[in-house]
């Protein structure tokens, strides 16, 4: 807890300085114009993996079969999702930022995607991606190596927000800070209310596959405003509906089998 207070402290802290020195502006315009000379596909793909419905597809695919560890991922998962989405979107409807194509012309920008004009604080996105690498990493057992690469991650999501022109450096911090404040309070409800077990039994399972398949399809549908980023979301879609279609049948076959069994006993008898 104290790593995180830290952390969350130094994270707005750092939001509130660059817009009080209004160095968000030059800022952005540096990691604008540097995020330029690598790959649109690359920033396109990772703002896809910063979308809440992303997250959720690899939360429940690192989740599979039954086991009571195994679900506390999901457990702490189930709690984040409406935090998060009230930390980021209430900020955003109380301080109505504009984000930089409101404020620069198009020639002072590097924009990829649909461009965004409004609600520019917090960074949904950078929320997302911290909360989920919070929340993975304590519920999971993670090497050094793998710590570091979630990590790693989860700042190149965020700065993937700067790159496509959606959001200014402050958005971004803000939204890193709001993602730990979100996976803390996760994780302290999902210890106090501990589905866990629940999430195991046959029927939770069979719930979870179908929420598992409607994701998976609900992302191959979904308009994401980056079309380079489409072989991401393709991967992600598909991956839901077979790891939803593959949850369903180990739900389903041994319910058929113990049915079949019964019924051979009884002819037998």
């Amino acid at each position: 807890m104290r790593r995180l207070s830290f952390a969350v402290a130094a994270l707005l802290l750092g939001a509130l300085l660059l817009r009080l020195t209004e160095a968000d502006l030059p800022l952005f315009r540096g990691l604008n114009a540097l995020a330029a000379a690598l790959p649109d596909t690359l920033w396109s793909g990772l703002s896809v993996l910063g979308l809440g419905l992303s997250i959720g597809l690899v939360g429940l695919a690192l989740s599979p079969g039954r086991e009571r560890g195994a679900m506390r991922l999901i457990n702490a998962l189930m709690w984040a999702f409406p935090l998060g989405g009230l930390l980021s979107h209430v900020p955003k409807r109380v301080f109505v930022q504009l984000r930089p194509p409101g404020v620069l012309p198009p020639e002072q920008l590097h924009v990829i995607g649909d461009p965004l004009v409004h609600l520019a604080m917090p960074s949904g996105h950078a929320l997302a991606a911290f909360a989920f690498v919070w929340v993975l990493l304590h519920t999971r057992q993670c090497t050094a190596a793998q710590r570091a690469l979630l990590w790693g991650t989860a700042a190149a999501v965020g700065l993937s927000r700067i790159a496509v022109g959606a959001h200014w450096p402050s958005d971004v911090l803000a939204g890193a800070a709001l993602g730990l404040v979100a996976a803390a309070l996760s994780l302290r409800a999902a210890q106090r209310w501990d589905l866990s077990g629940l999430l195991t039994r046959r029927r939770a399972q069979a719930g979870m596959a179908l929420v598992q398949v409607g994701a998976g399809l609900a992302m191959l549908w979904t308009t994401t405003g980056y079309p380079l980023g489409a072989p991401l979301q393709w991967a992600l879609g598909l991956a839901g509906v077979a790891g939803g279609l593959l949850r369903l049948r180990w739900v389903a076959v041994p319910a058929v089998s113990g049915r079949r069994s019964g019924w051979m006993a009884e002819r037998a008898g």
